[in-house]
């Protein structure tokens, strides 16, 4: 992937059709119309097909692994160029989901098996699983009780984190080892998805659950709020609060704040993540909760030296009609770097501190700014005042 330095009119970017967009200034804004998307939509859409090393990296557990802090005194003046991450969202239709009924009785409930059968203790890879379902089951089922099946669950229920009970509680879902006692149900099967996250919708019912903001983001280009997340070990940017001065100036009536997930609630994750116009970021699981968004967000990512996997999440963040920037050291290429250093290096790579420098991010953050505007106007107005 070819890493070019944004101008003056990168929001020409913006105007880009891929797989599964549409074009026009509504280009970035997939929920607008995800939102209220046709059964024959649903019907026909098909999941994109990806590399055998982008499988490959998606497919692994990144989250969880024991990975060590080195130690680093070099200093964050690496520039940084970014890209806008677009292409790879995953939304599939009913043809990729097999659903059976059990015969001669009306289903009361509702069971729905993942492509990730094996229950995973880390809030990011649960919510791999969880998500999927949730969007089907939203879908296809919405008036019978949840349940997702996951191997293995019962052995670390015991231990399952706050987080995860807090999702699954906001999703109203049982997960379950298996089936049994169940009673009359109706089985939706669905099949392999090579995408981190990949959905039939976003989740946007969430957001109502929870009394989200399902707002769109880019009102003003002057007065907006810009969150950093950033993080207390590894990946750490050490240039936030150098960014966060010159960016104060820059935008004077903007609100800018940092933030440390480690230290935060479920709610109070989502609730920060759900007031963001824009959101910087080292690349992390933090971002896991990017499906709390409101449509129009920009996410500025930023990955530490070979270590780039922006497919994570921006196809995520696609799905829920944000703005994702991928960001790496300018003139390098992120690929080679990362095919180069993923089966010897990794750990050590993807443990590094992030060493971009303030002035390179405030320069995205000015074009993210700008393309916010356009998909904020793109958007039905009805949508701009939800």
């Amino acid at each position: 992937m070819l890493y070019v330095k944004f101008h003056t009119f990168s929001f020409l970017l913006f105007l880009y059709r891929s797989h599964c967009l549409h074009n026009g200034m509504e280009g970035s804004n997939i929920a607008h119309r995800q939102l209220e998307g046709s059964s024959s939509d649903l019907q026909t859409r098909d999941i994109p097909r990806i590399s055998a090393f982008d499988s490959k990296m998606l497919d692994e557990m990144e989250f969880g692994v024991h990975q060590s802090v080195p130690d680093s005194s070099d200093p964050p003046n690496t520039t940084y160029s970014f890209q806008e991450h677009r292409g790879k969202e995953c939304l599939f239709g009913h043809e990729h989901v097999f659903t059976k009924s059990d015969p001669g009785c009306t289903p009361t409930t509702a069971v729905c098996i993942p492509d990730r059968v094996g229950w995973v203790k880390h809030f990011a890879h649960t919510t791999q699983r969880l998500l999927p379902c949730f969007s089907v089951l939203r879908q296809m089922h919405p008036n019978l009780s949840w349940v997702v099946i996951q191997q293995g669950v019962d052995n670390q229920r015991a231990t399952m984190s706050s987080w995860n009970k807090d999702l699954l509680n906001a999703m109203q879902i049982e997960v379950r080892e298996n089936a049994t006692g169940l009673g009359c149900k109706v089985t939706s099967t669905i099949r392999h998805s090579p995408g981190a996250y990949c959905l039939m919708g976003p989740p946007l019912e969430l957001h109502r659950r929870m009394g989200l903001s399902r707002k769109i983001a880019g009102e003003s280009a002057v007065s907006f709020k810009a969150g950093i997340i950033n993080r207390l070990g590894s990946r750490r940017w050490p240039a936030a609060s150098a960014f966060i001065g010159i960016a104060s100036h820059q935008f004077p009536h903007a609100e800018f704040e940092e933030a440390h997930f480690e230290q935060l609630s479920f709610s109070e994750q989502a609730k920060w993540i759900n007031k963001q116009d824009l959101i910087i970021t080292p690349h992390g699981a933090a971002e896991t909760n990017l499906f709390f968004a409101r449509r129009c967000v920009g996410v500025l990512e930023m990955s530490p030296m070979n270590y780039h996997v922006p497919g994570w999440f921006a196809s995520l963040a696609n799905v829920m009609g944000a703005q994702f920037y991928a960001g790496y050291p300018e003139g390098r290429n992120p690929r080679k770097d990362v095919q180069a250093n993923w089966d010897c290096c990794r750990s050590q790579a993807r443990s590094a501190p992030v060493l971009a420098s303030p002035e390179s991010v405030l320069a995205m953050l000015e074009r993210a700014v700008a393309n916010q505007t356009l998909c904020y106007q793109g958007a039905p107005a009805y949508l701009s005042k939800a």
